[in-house]
């Protein structure tokens, strides 16, 4: 990784973002020194928010940290950059405020660029990554939530992209390996809403034609199942808002009962 000063233009993509970055372990003894002196909040749920790209993972989560959920970036874990949004912990002198690492753990390294590897086959139009693609970077994924779920308490929310329920039901058993109960929300749209929203997001023609490694994000994306346990599948509607998408979510969190653990 380059050590180069150059701040970060955007916290939408940890592994283009500049690269001013800090040591791992310096930076995560930071992060055990952060809260420190606050007792750990009672523990609450732990909630993944899954969504094909453009569907509203970030700003569901984003409302919900507005509602008191400290919000874990899994996107920030892959590319290694702070789990936490700027403003929830410890900032750093880059622009975006959001402290990027070097000297992360192999294993953690060798598991993100699996992942990548069956990603980028993906976006250029192969299938999904197999369970077993995902498998390394889930079981540490689900293992720094927990570490984190247990130094911090409160409620947890958790960005990331599970495409399928079989890879879901990864996060469900490592969740529980560790003894914690994983509530999965699962926000999915019709494909003309998908492409409208990666459309916003990409390109300011709306005439224009949404390039092919973007439309490809689309594909493959699976709702939530009946049988699925612990699982919210929400429909998302052009005219909902992210507050709207909370509101249902929390609602369904009470009517489940879900607590922390």
């Amino acid at each position: 990784m380059s050590n180069s000063a150059e701040p970060p233009k955007s916290t939408d993509d940890p592994r283009t973002l500049g690269q001013h970055r800090e040591p791992y372990d310096a930076a995560k003894a930071v992060d055990k020194a952060w809260r420190s002196d606050v007792p750990p909040k009672p523990q609450g749920p732990v909630v993944f928010v899954t969504a094909a790209s453009g569907m509203g993972k970030t700003s569901t989560c984003k409302e919900l940290m507005a509602r008191g959920y400290f919000y874990y970036e899994g996107d920030a874990y892959f590319g290694g950059a702070e789990q936490y949004p700027a403003g929830q912990s410890p900032k750093s002198d880059t622009r975006s405020g959001t402290r990027l690492f070097t000297d992360i753990p192999e294993e953690r390294v060798n598991a993100g660029n699996a992942l990548l590897k069956a990603i980028i086959s993906f976006v250029q139009g192969g299938p999904n990554p197999t369970p077993e693609e995902c498998a390394p970077f889930l079981e540490g994924l689900c293992s720094d939530v927990t570490s984190e779920h247990q130094r911090l308490g409160g409620s947890f929310v958790v960005a990331f992209a599970v495409y399928d329920a079989a890879s879901r039901k990864l996060v469900r058993d490592f969740m529980a390996e560790n003894g914690k109960t994983a509530y999965i929300v699962v926000l999915n749209g019709s494909p003309e809403l998908n492409i409208a929203r990666l459309k916003r997001r990409n390109i300011e023609d709306p005439a224009e034609k949404i390039p092919e490694p973007i439309s490809h994000r689309c594909r493959g994306f699976e709702a939530a199942l009946p049988e699925e346990p612990n699982t919210i599948g929400i429909e998302v509607q052009e005219d909902q808002t992210p507050a709207d998408i909370a509101d249902i979510i929390q609602e369904r969190l009470k009517e489940m009962g879900a607590t922390g653990q």
